[in-house]
């Protein structure tokens, strides 16, 4: 991580390093890196800005919501304290020394950012519970707000000694030893945490995925097709019996030609009745009433309403939509901070006596910018992963233009 309160307290840490004169390859990396973070303030602030506006409005936020609030909230609050490594610079093109006022400054940039990736790994956590525990959820919007002021107090804890380092206590090698530990632990645990909880993820998704299939496989019969006609039941023919059916003197049922001439065929009706319906007291109903009976029974394909989708279904695909875009900000914060964890362990074996060249420090340290990508991306995923954000964003961007 490009921070200068890093830059400056692991002044110490590297005996091999040389002393830092200004020259041409100085300010041309000072000029550089400010237009980084100038680009960096910009995006950053736009993108996270409009998560806020676009979250706040909702009610009725679940946990997951109120977490994506909070991470922009630590994003936008990072990308605006991106100011400090801008004064620093400017302080290195002037040739002048930081004042120690401005070192609060920057322990409060590391706290938020800190926070910000310990925050993601929370958000792994809500997954694991939204997935995993659809019917006994530990996490609402109350404990969610509560995660985020735990991100706030496990990162003051993890710069707890920069911290301690800036007020009061003197700059020793112990004390930078142990922030060089503090943040080595806090890589392993949100590394442990993300593949653990979306780990877990993955499986629940596979077994549903599983069960799912098997429902909709079609039944397969144990004996041959051959031999289906043996055992199948042929379907009954529906046959139109009249209810009552007068009989002669002989106790006979008489036949087509002796039946009264003022019957119809098909129903016995009188002949002048015999088109009509009758109501509940016997009467022959009228146009009206015919025309309303055959409107509710006889309906066109048109007029019947579309079943409505399964509410069930809805949810489980929400679900797995919403957890591939919060994966993908895990991912996206292991690869981007990569680097600088990888410069603190090499600094911290250069403490602890290991042989690393200059060099290889050296070139790691200039990839440590990489950590701030991570604030200014997950806007970007947001917007892919999820159309309806998309077109909350616009939504919000008309109004901005109205104004």
């Amino acid at each position: 991580m490009d921070n200068a309160s890093v830059e400056t307290s692991t002044a110490d840490w590297s005996p091999n390093e040389p002393p830092q004169v200004l020259d041409v390859g100085l300010t041309l990396n000072a000029v550089l890196k400010m237009i980084f973070y100038i680009v960096v303030m910009i995006i950053g602030i736009l993108g996270n800005g409009l998560i806020v506006r676009v979250f706040w409005p909702k009610q009725n936020k679940t946990s997951t919501q109120v977490l994506i609030m909070g991470l922009a909230g630590m994003d936008l609050t990072v990308c605006m304290m991106r100011v400090y490594n801008l004064t620093v610079y400017i302080l290195v093109l002037e040739n002048k020394k930081t004042p120690p006022a401005l070192g609060y400054l920057g322990a409060i940039a590391l706290v938020n950012v800190f926070a910000s990736s310990v925050l993601t790994g929370l958000i792994a956590l809500d997954r694991y519970d939204c997935v995993c525990r659809p019917r006994n959820r530990l996490l609402n919007r109350f404990r969610a707000k509560m995660m985020i002021l735990s991100a706030y107090a496990g990162a003051m804890l993890f710069a707890s000694p920069r911290i301690l380092e800036v007020i009061w206590l003197p700059s020793t090698l112990t004390l930078q030893r142990t922030f060089l530990m503090f943040q080595f632990v806090l890589y392993i645990l949100v590394l442990g945490v993300i593949c653990v909880c979306y780990g877990m993820v993955y499986l629940t998704i596979r077994k549903h995925v599983k069960v799912n299939v098997l429902r909709k496989r079609p039944v397969q019969h144990d004996f041959p097709a051959a031999t289906c006609t043996e055992h199948t039941t042929i379907p009954a023919i529906a046959v139109k019996v009249p209810l009552s059916v007068p009989l002669n003197n002989d106790g006979v049922q008489p036949s087509t030609s002796q039946r009264p001439e003022n019957a119809d065929e098909t129903s016995g009706k009188p002949a002048g009745v015999a088109n009509e319906s009758l109501n509940r007291n016997g009467q022959p109903m009228t146009a009206t009433e015919g025309n309303v009976n055959s409107t509710q029974t006889n309906r066109t394909p048109g007029n019947v309403k579309p079943n409505k989708p399964k509410v069930k279904g809805e949810t489980v695909s929400l679900q797995r939509k919403t957890t591939r875009m919060m994966f993908g900000t895990s991912v996206v914060l292991l690869v981007t901070w990569f680097p600088y964890w990888l410069y603190v362990a090499l600094v911290l074996s250069q403490v602890y006596g290991a042989p690393v060249p200059f060099y290889v420090t050296k070139t790691v340290y200039y990839l440590t910018v990489s950590v701030y990508i991570n604030n200014i991306l997950n806007p970007l995923i947001y917007g892919v992963a999820n159309r309806r954000f998309r077109q909350d964003c616009l939504v919000e961007l008309k109004k901005m233009r109205r104004c």
